[in-house]
């Protein structure tokens, strides 16, 4: 039981986040006293998140080799705390380390082979000095970005816009297994979530804030 729980209570993620800057924990903030002063629609809803059985939430992460963050852990990313709008829970799939140098690699899905050429030859440099390769998972230049960094035995870390367990696209399949053996894939959607379309751009976000640079490889003018 722990923060989520107020999610699944309908519980807007910007007075989540309140609570956890203001209370140690979620046990310390159900205490009594610190109840009383919410207003009655929202106690109520609190009260709801504390009954509520999470066991079924769990057990389809660990079925998946999914972990939880949310914003208090300690393995929660510093640098993505800074961002204007950080995700309060992570679903992370791998090798939980953040405190490392990381490089954003973003790109048309479109690429042509000098933007191929072009990406390989920067990352080739970027990896001797032993950096993750932070991208999204999607056709194009991420993918390339993907596949050279493990064919280089580097670390990847894949940010996708779906569940852990809905793989998309699909043709990604092969990189969604590889990857977390020696790196991490990262969503801020609970297993079951759709790739909808408005999550990509999101998604973007968080490439931003875990990374230390961004390297646009290739793009279209617009």
């Amino acid at each position: 039981m722990g923060w989520i729980n107020l999610r699944e209570s309908g519980i807007k993620d910007s007075l989540i986040l309140k609570f956890m800057k203001e209370f140690k924990n979620f046990e310390t903030f159900l205490r009594d006293e610190n109840l009383r002063i919410l207003d009655k629609d929202i106690r109520a809803k609190v009260l709801h998140a504390a009954l509520y059985d999470s066991r079924k939430f769990y057990d389809k992460l660990h079925k998946h080799n999914i972990s939880l963050l949310d914003y208090t852990s300690g393995d929660y990313p510093e640098n993505l705390k800074n961002i204007q709008d950080p995700p309060l829970f992570l679903y992370v799939a791998g090798k939980i380390r953040f405190d490392e140098r990381n490089i954003g690699v973003v790109g048309t899905r479109r690429n042509t082979v000098y933007g191929k050429v072009s990406c390989e030859s920067i990352l080739k440099e970027l990896l001797e000095y032993d950096v993750n390769i932070v991208s999204g998972l999607a056709l194009g230049i991420d993918t390339i970005a993907h596949e050279f960094t493990l064919k280089k035995n580097g670390r990847c870390i894949g940010v996708v816009g779906s569940g852990l367990d809905r793989i998309f696209p699909y043709e990604s399949r092969n990189l969604w297994e590889r990857i977390p053996e020696n790196g991490m894939l990262i969503s801020e959607y609970p297993p079951g979530s759709e790739p909808l379309k408005w999550n990509f751009p999101r998604r973007n976000r968080i490439i931003a804030g875990l990374s230390q640079g961004i390297l646009l490889c290739e793009s279209y003018e617009k």
